[in-house]
């Protein structure tokens, strides 16, 4: 019987919350408690109120008793007056910077050439290598570089170099010239070497290097 009385206890450690939402003989320590439809609701309230306290507002009197019955359950909790709340700095401000930011400020060095050449319409040549060749070049307008020397590219016409595949045919002439057409529409060879390698041309609307 006395286990049970510390379980209905709310101030007691033993304190059994399910235990006391069944039993009948549950004693509520403040009756005349404002009822609250649930947690979400009572959190709001408590926090109106206490910004309405904070401004010099007067609260309504079930809203007061809740908080009185707070800050008895808690006098460890310090209690600011309204002129020593704290006060809500504002962070450093810094501006955002991206790619189109960076590339503004390139007013100096190597890369403002490409920066004169992006914002004056320049038509390029950018030659491509391998690690250990040239591959070949395109020519086109700069849309945006970073400071890697990647580049964004506009209207390109690229040339390179491949390695030449003689392979043996497996359709007939007629089917080979149909199609021819198809094979070559992207990509035209320009000049036919006899040794093992090959000059194409291709052109493209957008190339990212």
């Amino acid at each position: 019987m006395e286990e049970q009385k510390e379980e209905l206890d709310f101030s007691s450690t033993e304190f059994n919350a399910l235990e006391a939402l069944t039993s009948p003989n549950v004693t509520v320590p403040i009756p005349d408690a404002p009822v609250y439809n649930n947690l979400g609701h009572f959190v709001s309230t408590i926090n109106r109120a206490r910004a309405r306290q904070a401004q010099g507002e007067v609260a309504s009197p079930s809203t007061r008793d809740t908080i009185n019955t707070l800050n008895a359950l808690n006098p460890l909790k310090r209690r600011f007056l309204p002129h020593q709340e704290p006060v809500m700095g504002r962070g450093r401000s810094r501006p955002q910077r991206n790619l189109l930011t960076r590339m503004d400020e390139v007013t100096r060095g190597p890369m403002s050439v490409l920066r004169n050449c992006m914002i004056n319409k320049t038509r390029v040549k950018v030659w491509i290598r391998g690690a250990t060749w040239i591959r070949g070049f395109c020519t086109g307008y700069i849309a945006a570089f970073d400071k890697q020397w990647n580049l964004a590219m506009t209207d390109v016409d690229e040339t390179f170099t491949r390695r030449r595949h003689r392979k043996t045919p497996i359709l007939d002439c007629a089917l080979r010239k149909d199609c021819a057409p198809l094979r070559n529409r992207s990509l035209h060879l320009l000049q036919r070497p006899s040794s093992a390698g090959g000059t194409c041309y291709n052109r493209d609307s957008l190339l990212y290097k």
